[in-house]
């Protein structure tokens, strides 16, 4: 209760009272109020509470007044004089009892006055917390999003200004975000790891106060979609408009029951039919008959708890089905036996036109006959013989794109026919005075056991005669053949037929003449006998024989007769004329065998094109038709004048032979020593085209806008004599360009000012005889910028301490150096046992490393690293010869600072000639001041890889120059911090060669990052 201190008041009776003469002034009592917080406020333990209170005197100035704040007794501020105004102020910490707070003023008089209020302690509370998302019993997959949601409070803190966080017992704290909403929601989203978790969130208030509330989740693998199969209807099956259909099928999900999924079937025409609920294991069921007319795709749609999807189809089709009716065969018609029948139906469908319906024939007897679709107008027909003899029942049905159905049934009779009789003539052999008579040996025999009558026919050489079963002598004629069909007839049909026959009489053939060719005929003919005037009375056909003998033994029968013969021999054809039945006269004819000519079969003659200088050859294939040895002469002409050779070539280079346009002609004679046979051949002398020109640059070593000439250093040469102009063609770089100069030829110059430092330019020269372009040549050169004035090269001592860059020509090169380009060469030795340090502290722009794969002593792997080093790091180029093999870690880490994969570095070497002949990449500044191909000397050894070069380069690398077995190599390789060049080979080691000082020069020089 707060208590009010009320100054006392006197009444001091003054009337008519006077002291000492006068009145007695009496002091007024100071005031003191808290204005703050109010009496029985209730404060949270803890909070810092500002107390604020006034304090007033009526005979004094406020700030001459003292002031006190006490709580529950004890002082809480230090004794201090109000503001002007008479405001004083307290802070103080709330603890967890109630306090009595007393405000008490004193004035200079000693006049008092306080004010007393009491605030409530309320204990300072943890904050609330609770997850309702995930649950113990929920079902959650570690590649899908969950929620996480769940409430909190505090009763001393807004719910937004709380501290929360989310954490796994298996991965920890959760990487998800966690600000409360006013209302104390936390909601955030993320993924959980696989597995049974101990999930918890945790709630921390401004006073450091902490709860948490946790719950347990099992967390499967990645969500797998359901399995979903249609087992009835089948796919494409049909059904009548309002027939109900049985949808079954079967479901299942690797990471729930059954139960757990949707189930839905769906028309593609109708729309959504109705869901199944799947059975324990699986087993779905849907009934359905309110499926419109039309073809249908049927779906079934299975959903999971996370709405992954499978999905199924099948084609099922409603609708009405087709009409049928036998026109044929009439119920009970009666066919013979292997006589065709028609069968005929006429169908229709109410969707389907008719000739999309099908009609499939079947018998009880026969089993299927008949598949076809019917005709446009509803027809379905077809004829079949072959049927079983007996009563038939016959089933037509017809079949609508959609499936459905119908058929229509009838009879028939297939009637079986009599057997054949067996029957013969008397007499067998008849001539023209007997009469003919059949007689039935065996009677035939009808299946049904029908009455039978016998039916007969007579025919005269295949014509139709007398139906009889007699032939009187008048009719017959010598020759003619006489037949007898006998069959028998049940009343339905005829039976089988039984036959025979006769010849009447026969007379012997004859020939006119016989004749062999060829005639004369040499000993490797094949002869033929001709037979001519070959005539039979009977008009027989000719079966006459043949017979050969050669000097009267005989040799062979047919109508030809193969050598090889002997010449001189006599040989006789004899045919003997036949009719097949008897035979006549025979006639011969005989020739005598003489000799054959050669035949010559081909003669050629090589090249087919021919030039001013060419030898020309004559091929020839002769044969002799006897087998006998043959001879072969040559003679040749020039425009129809003899020349010289008589062998079987002409050599166009020798003196007073072939030119251009002259035609020569080679006659080949064969003889075989009794008959010769003559051949010719010719050939029109071509237009021989000029060799190329050698090229040179004048100068041979260009500097920036120097007037640059290609020049013709070796002419061109003509076999026909001709006079030879030349076209020329710039490149500079990889373009054309045409605005050049004459000096010696049109186009041969590039005018000064023209070239730019590190350009290539490229010179193509095609030389013309007036008649054809002959073989282009080419030549390409760097132009010198100038740049590069000095440059100094470390050698690295080699593998032997007695090698030197002096007894390596190194030093040789460095003297001659300025010959080859604009910049010197300085060459400094560095001695074993050398580190990054020394090898930067040479200031040299290349390193040249000679021969680390030879001999017993190799370079340490600390000076490999000291190689690497001062490469990787931008120090300077590197130029390697003969690097790879012995299979050493440091040449392996040499290898790839030239662009050569360390994985291809094989033991392998090679022993070389001394030179070898090496192609150059003329476009590579490598190539600059060279020749396209030269001969490099090197040492005796070079190395090689284990595959193709193409195969172990490194990005960046490439092969610049080449032998032909592409062995002896250089690889440029220009890495992202320094120029590598690599020599297989070591042609420091070889005496002094322009061209091989020119390549190593050029090594430097491009190694260090200029342009030869």
């Amino acid at each position: 209760m707060r208590q009010l201190a009320t100054p006392s008041l006197v009444l001091l009776a003054l009337a008519g009272c006077e002291i000492d003469g006068g009145l007695t002034k009496h002091n007024a009592e100071p005031t003191a109020t808290i204005v703050d917080p109010l009496d029985g406020a209730a404060i949270l333990e803890g909070t810092t509470v500002s107390l604020a209170g006034v304090v007033g005197d009526g005979d004094s100035e406020a700030v001459d007044l003292e002031v006190s704040w006490r709580i529950s007794g004890s002082s809480a501020c230090p004794e201090a004089a109000p503001d002007a105004a008479g405001n004083t102020w307290c802070d103080f910490v709330m603890t967890d009892a109630n306090a009595d707070i007393t405000l008490t003023v004193a004035d200079p008089s000693g006049g008092t006055a306080s004010d007393t209020i009491t605030l409530l302690a309320i204990a300072d509370q943890s904050p609330t917390v609770s997850i309702e998302s995930p649950t113990t019993d929920g079902h959650y997959y570690s590649d899908q999003l969950i929620t996480f949601r769940g409430t909190v409070g505090d009763v001393e803190d807004a719910p937004e200004t709380l501290a929360v966080r989310w954490v796994s017992s298996l991965t920890g704290e959760l990487p998800i975000g966690a600000t409360p909403t006013s209302a104390g929601v936390v909601e955030s989203f993320g993924n959980l790891s696989e597995g049974e978790q101990a999930l918890q969130l945790f709630v921390v208030d401004s006073n450091g106060n902490e709860s948490s509330a946790s719950v347990i989740v099992d967390v499967g693998p990645p969500n797998s979609a359901p399995s979903c199969v249609i087992t009835n209807p089948l796919d494409g099956a049909a059904g009548a408009e309002g027939s109900t259909v049985n949808f079954e099928g079967l479901v299942g999900d690797v990471d729930v029951a059954p139960s757990w999924l949707a189930v839905t079937w769906e028309s593609d025409k109708d729309g959504v039919l109705g869901a199944s609920t799947p059975d324990s294991d699986g087993t779905i069921a849907f009934g359905w008959s309110g499926l419109s007319a039309g073809p249908h795709a049927v779906t079934l749609r299975v959903t999971d708890d996370l709405g992954a999807e499978c999905t199924t189809s099948i084609q099922y089709t409603v609708g009405t089905p087709p009409d049928i009716s036998i026109e044929s065969p009439a119920p009970g018609e009666v066919v013979n036996e292997g006589e065709s029948l028609a069968f005929t139906a006429l169908v229709s469908d109410v969707e389907d036109p008719s000739d999309a319906l099908s009609v499939a024939w079947e018998s009880d007897l026969d089993g299927a006959l008949h598949t076809a679709y019917a005709d446009s107008s509803g027809v379905a027909a077809f004829s079949e013989a072959a049927l079983t003899r007996g009563e038939h029942t016959l089933t037509a049905t017809v079949t609508d794109t959609s499936g459905l159905s119908s058929r229509a049934t009838t009879t028939f009779v297939v009637n079986g026919l009599p057997t054949a009789p067996s029957v013969s003539i008397t007499p067998g052999s008849p001539n023209t005075d007997d009469a003919l008579v059949v007689s039935i040996d065996s009677p035939a025999v009808d299946p049904e056991g029908d009455p039978l009558t016998y039916l007969y026919q007579w025919t005269r050489d295949g014509v139709a005669d007398s139906t009889g079963t007699t032939i009187g002598a008048a009719s017959t004629t010598r020759g003619e053949t006489w037949e007898v069909s006998v069959w028998a007839y049940d009343g339905y049909g005829d039976g089988l037929v039984g036959t025979a026959s006769v010849v009447i009489g026969n007379s012997a053939p004859s020939l006119s003449s016989v004749d062999i060719t060829p005639d004369p005929a040499s000993r490797n003919d094949t002869l033929t006998c001709i037979a001519t005037g070959y005539a039979d009375a009977d008009g027989d056909a000719d079966s006459s024989t043949y017979t050969w003998t050669i000097n009267g033994t005989g040799a062979g029968t047919g109508a030809t007769l193969a050598g090889p013969f002997t010449v001189g021999d006599v040989v006789t054809c004899t045919v003997t004329p036949f009719d097949g039945t008897d035979a006549g006269t025979p006639v011969s004819d005989s020739i005598t065998i003489s000799n054959g000519a050669p035949v010559v079969t081909s003669l050629t003659l090589s090249p087919t094109d021919v030039y001013t200088n060419d030898t020309v050859t004559a091929s020839v294939s002769a044969t002799d038709p006897d087998g006998e040895a043959l001879t072969t002469t040559y003679a040749w002409t020039i425009n129809s004048v003899a020349a010289a050779s008589t062998s079987n070539t002409l050599d166009g280079s020798l003196a007073g032979s072939f030119n251009r346009d002259d035609v020569v002609e080679v006659t080949v004679s064969v003889t075989d020593g009794v008959d010769t046979t003559t051949s010719t051949a010719s050939v029109t002398i071509q237009n021989t085209p000029p060799t190329a020109p050698t090229l040179a640059f004048d100068p041979s070593l260009p500097e920036e806008a120097e007037v640059l000439q290609c020049a013709i250093d070796v002419a061109s040469t003509d076999d026909d004599g001709d006079a030879v102009s030349y076209s020329f063609s710039w490149l500079q770089d990889t373009s054309a360009f045409t605005a050049l100069d004459t000096t010696d030829y049109t186009d041969d110059t590039v005018p000064a000012g023209t070239t730019s430092a590190g350009e290539t330019w490229t010179c193509t020269v095609v030389p013309d005889d007036g008649t054809d372009n002959g073989p282009s040549s080419a030549i390409s050169t760097t132009i010198d910028g100038g740049s590069c004035t000095s440059l100094t090269a470390a050698w690295v001592t080699g593998w032997g301490s007695t090698y030197t860059s002096s007894s390596l020509n190194w030093v040789g090169l460095a003297a001659r150096s300025a010959s080859y380009g604009s910049c010197t060469v300085s060459i400094v030795g560095v001695g074993r046992g050398w580190t990054a340090a020394s090898l930067v502290a040479t200031g040299a722009e290349v390193v040249i490393v000679g021969d680390p794969a030879g001999g017993n002593v190799q370079y340490t792997a600390a000076e490999i690293s000291a190689i690497q080093t001062y490469t990787s790091a931008g120090s300077g180029g590197i130029v390697v010869t003969f690097l790879l093999g012995y299979n050493s870690y440091d040449e392996r880490v040499l290898a790839n600072l030239v662009g050569i994969n360390s994985t291809y570095v094989t033991t392998a070497q090679d022993t070389l000639s001394s030179n070898s002949t090496i192609v150059l990449d003329t476009t590579h500044p490598l190539a600059s001041g060279l020749p396209g191909t030269f001969t490099l000397t090197q040492y005796a050894y070079e190395q090689e890889l284990t595959t193709s070069w193409s195969g172990a380069l490194l990005s960046g690398a490439s092969v610049v120059m080449a032998n032909s077995s592409s062995e002896n190599v250089v690889i440029a390789y220009e890495g992202s911090a320094w120029n590598g060049v690599w020599f297989s080979s070591m042609p420091e080691y070889s005496t002094t060669s322009a061209d091989r000082e020119r390549v190593l020069y050029n090594a430097l020089v491009w190694g260090a990052g200029y342009t030869p």
